[in-house]
């Protein structure tokens, strides 16, 4: 939601930045700072999980470092959303910025290509994870695997159920 919200703010930006360059710059880097901090802050957090969900400790361990993509499944996966489209207008912006002559604001927008693409996918392990795995990287196979194992847990503790289908099919 809060994505197609921003797409409508960037729009306009992107047209007027080719007549107030440098006006512009510095809006899109506060826009883009205020967005990032609302969606990287909470990811440097480590939690630890209930002992009512009975996690392993990878289980555990995959539930600390993806916090917020389990607490926040909705609002994380639209800022990882709303990180993507940042990435692509940074594509753009950088040249352009390059090319009218502001050397510090294509440097800033440089670097924060960088620190989203490595904030992004933890906020949205799973579409990364199984992107990467169907591009033939099966060494994310299991961390994969772990993330749809702890939310199976997560949602029958909240619906109130005491095993998951991994655990029946072990009993059986």
């Amino acid at each position: 939601m809060f994505s197609l919200l921003f797409q409508f703010i960037l729009v306009p930006l992107v047209l007027l930045v080719f007549w107030f360059p440098f006006v512009v710059s510095i809006v899109l880097i506060v826009l883009f700072f205020l967005i990032e901090v609302s969606g990287i802050a909470p990811t440097l957090f480590k939690v630890k999980p209930s002992k009512e969900l009975k996690l392993t400790p990878d289980e555990e361990k995959i539930f600390s470092e993806y916090y917020v993509f389990f607490r926040y499944r909705l609002g994380a996966q639209d800022i990882s959303r709303m990180f993507a489209i940042m990435q692509v207008a940074t594509v753009l912006f950088v040249p352009l910025f390059l090319y009218k002559g502001l050397y510090i604001p294509a440097g800033v927008f440089a670097v924060n290509y960088i620190v989203l693409a490595w904030f992004a996918p933890k906020l949205n392990p799973v579409h990364y994870l199984g992107d990467a795995i169907k591009r033939g990287k099966l060494t994310y196979m299991k961390e994969y695997k772990l993330i749809g194992s702890v939310s199976e847990k997560i949602a029958n503790h909240l619906s109130g159920k005491e095993e998951t289908t991994s655990e029946r099919s072990k009993a059986e």
